[in-house]
C-alpha cells in the first residue's frame, strides 16, 4: 500500500476540464441540432435515453448470454458453442457489438 500518495493540483484541474468538455460538447451539439433543425428537445432526450438503455445497460448482458451462458448460470446452447469453437466468429461478433466479450467475473 502506498502511504501519503500525492496527486498534484494539475491533475485535478485537467480532470475538471475534461469533465466540462465531456458534458458541454454533447449539450452544445444537442442545442445546435434543436435550433437548426427545429426539433423538439424530447426527440433528443429520447435518443439519449435509447443510447443509454442499449449501449450501457443491455449490451453486456446480451453479449455474455450469447458467448458465455454457463458463466451466467444458464444452460449451454448451440450459438455459444459455435462462437467459442470459432475464434474468428467470436471476434467478429465482439467487433459488431463494438465491445469486448469478457467472461463474467474474469
Amino acid at each position: 500500500m502506498i502511504e501519503n500518495a500525492h496527486v498534484g493540483a494539475a491533475s485535478f484541474v485537467w480532470l475538471i476540464i475534461g469533465a466540462v468538455i465531456f458534458i458541454a460538447v454533447p449539450v452544445a451539439v444537442a442545442l445546435i441540432w434543436k435550433f437548426r433543425k427545429k426539433e423538439p428537445i424530447t426527440s433528443i432526450l429520447i435518443g439519449a435515453a435509447a443510447f443509454l438503455l442499449f449501449a450501457l445497460i443491455l449490451e453486456k448482458p446480451i453479449q455474455n448470454v450469447l458467448a458465455f451462458p454457463t458463466a451466467m448460470g444458464l444452460p449451454d446452447h448451440a450459438v455459444s458453442r459455435f462462437l467459442n469453437a470459432n475464434p474468428v466468429l467470436l471476434a467478429l461478433a465482439a467487433g459488431l457489438s463494438r465491445a469486448y466479450l469478457k467472461r463474467p467475473g474474469g
